[in-house]
């Protein structure tokens, strides 16, 4: 479902104003994770938005590893195609491994590592993708506003993973 109606993200007060949409959003929780389901549907999304760009970005920003749907390369691999971009989001938690309560503390940097090698492996792609890694959702908005900064300068252009921290 969408979440957040298309939005020209174009410069710092358009990403910021683009980001608390999304923080303000009710995160929706199920049993399963399609990733593969979320990038058809934003494939989608693409033909009904009206606007005509000369780059294309999916952001995928998820807890866990597809488990429902198709399989993911296969979708990703479509979005590659047509010329599309996926970046990834990898949001760490109790929940992403052994399906604990959300928020639980010592999110294990080893589960987090684990989560970002699979969006780098299986989610991302397309020219400049990256990954960010978050461990817990108290450094999303953090993340996310990072990663708009990034997509929108077009930096570099070859897929990397990179661990968010919150400034404290």
């Amino acid at each position: 479902r969408l979440t957040v109606d298309w939005t020209v993200v174009s410069d710092e007060e358009s990403a910021g104003l683009f980001a608390a949409n999304i923080l303000a959003a009710k995160r929706p929780f199920g049993d399963r994770t399609s990733i593969s389901a979320g990038i058809d549907f934003s494939m989608r999304q693409f033909e009904l938005s009206g606007v005509t760009t000369d780059r294309r970005t999916i952001d995928v920003s998820g807890d866990g590893f597809n488990n429902a749907g198709r399989p993911v390369q296969s979708a990703r691999d479509e979005a590659l195609r047509a010329g599309i971009t996926i970046n990834g989001l990898a949001i760490a938690n109790s929940r992403s491994d052994a399906g604990g309560d959300i928020g639980a503390p010592n999110v294990s940097p080893r589960l987090a590592e684990r989560l970002g090698q699979y969006y780098t492996r299986f989610v991302i792609g397309g020219p400049g993708a990256f990954v960010m890694t978050v461990e817990g959702f108290d450094t999303f908005g953090f993340a996310i506003a990072n990663k708009l900064v990034r997509e929108i300068a077009l930096a570099p252009t070859r897929a990397t993973v990179q661990t968010a921290q919150a400034p404290y």
